[in-house]
């Protein structure tokens, strides 16, 4: 089983407003949510204390394991209908230009003859061979005051005195809906197992998040009862075939609402402190098409390595795997074509790390230094910076072959 730190897709096309890429199968993974961005610096984000300021990464589209993706625009030409034996792979292929949507200072992604850095997110089973049947899990309100939050596949709950307030609902991803505390915790139980379902708001933003194609549909059982049962469903109330444990809960900050410890144990239950900067996989450089069409193409980027990871000189890159962690990991670029030349330059006033692949260790570029490779192929650089909290901003120049993708 792969890492999701370390799942990128691969290019088999790039032509003018055609991008076509693959992900190998993995039989835990029931689908992927590829996202992509304009900049190095704003496809990585801005975990805190990483210093890098960049936006985030925007959420392109979803793909199930096992099936091929197909954007807008492609549908309305008939194009990405080729004849292929595709068993084993998910694929998708897509014009960047269906995703050019506005955003402060220009694009957020795109045109088409500008680069593209694209990340993969995984919608993980549970583990079948663990569980008979669809499991749910149970949710306490024990001594619910207003502000604490509970977090379900990434929408942010929020306990406020008062009646249920649904009606005043923001519900965007790091806008919380607000949930009525009511007279006790009955009522926040109550309050909290109807906004889970409420179909034309809260299911909608659930079905953006993973896992892929279902909603979390909730129950309080036995009411008066301070319990919210739930289980995952899909839009038709079936459940998703071959797909088995598919939800997420979160409590960051509410230590008064308490999860059901069996379940816990049984792994049903997915930690992941801030799902509004999910788990992603490294940031997969995609150029544009005239890039391709040229002998030794070259090409220069610059972004910021992130402060506040784990990561030292003579040490492997830091990619922690533990979920409940929030902490900045080293920022990791793939490049489709690997390079047979490369400088980095770091341009701050602080070290810089850098490492050419997740099992090589991290080499320290001091302020100001440069580190130059006139031979070899490479193909993945991991880049963090070990001191202070505002990162150390970076220049890359890379060469690299003729060959085809």
């Amino acid at each position: 089983m792969s890492s999701p730190l370390l799942t990128y897709a691969g290019l088999l096309e790039r032509s003018t407003s055609l991008i076509h890429a693959y992900v190998h199968n993995d039989p835990m993974v029931v689908g992927y949510v590829f996202w992509g961005q304009r900049s190095v610096a704003d496809a990585y984000g801005d975990p805190l204390y990483s210093g890098v300021g960049g936006v985030g990464p925007l959420s392109l589209f979803q793909v199930l394991r096992g099936q091929s993706y197909r954007s807008p625009a492609l549908r309305r030409k008939g194009l990405g209908l080729i004849e292929e034996n595709r068993r084993g792979t998910t694929h998708l292929l897509f014009d960047i230009e269906d995703f050019v949507v506005p955003a402060g200072g220009g694009p957020a992604v795109g045109p088409d003859t500008n680069w593209l850095f694209l990340r993969a997110q995984e919608a993980r089973d549970a583990g079948p061979a663990f569980y008979p049947d669809v499991p749910t899990a149970d949710m306490r309100m024990v001594g619910v005051i207003a502000t604490d939050q509970v977090i379900v596949k990434g929408i942010y709950f929020e306990f406020q005195a008062g009646a249920n307030n649904l009606a005043g609902r923001t519900g965007l991803i790091g806008q919380p809906f607000l949930i009525g505390l009511g007279a006790g915790d009955n009522d926040a139980a109550a309050n909290l197992a109807a906004a889970f379902n409420d179909a034309a708001d809260v299911a909608a933003q659930m079905d953006l998040q993973l896992p892929v194609n279902t909603h979390t549909f909730a129950l309080n059982p036995g009411a008066p009862s301070p319990d919210v049962s739930i289980a995952p469903e899909d839009a038709a109330a079936n459940l998703l075939p071959g797909s088995i444990a598919q939800f997420t809960v979160t409590t960051p900050s509410a230590p008064r609402v308490l999860i059901d410890p069996d379940v816990v144990t049984a792994g049903t239950l997915i930690y992941q402190p801030d799902l509004a900067s999910p788990v992603l996989g490294p940031i997969y450089c995609i150029p544009p098409a005239t890039y391709f069409g040229t002998r030794e193409p070259t090409f220069t980027l610059s972004g910021v390595a992130p402060s506040g990871s784990a990561s030292a000189a003579g040490g492997l890159p830091d990619l922690d795997e533990d979920y409940t962690s929030a902490a900045p990991r080293a920022l990791h670029l793939v490049f489709p074509k690997p390079l047979t030349a490369l400088s980095i330059r770091n341009l701050s006033a602080v070290n810089l790390l850098v490492s050419f692949g997740p099992e090589q260790a991290m080499r320290n570029v001091p302020a100001n230094g440069e580190l130059a490779l006139y031979t070899g192929t490479t193909k993945e650089l991991l880049l963090a910076c070990p001191d202070g909290v505002a990162g150390a901003g970076f220049t890359l120049h890379g060469v690299t072959s003729g060959e085809t993708p």
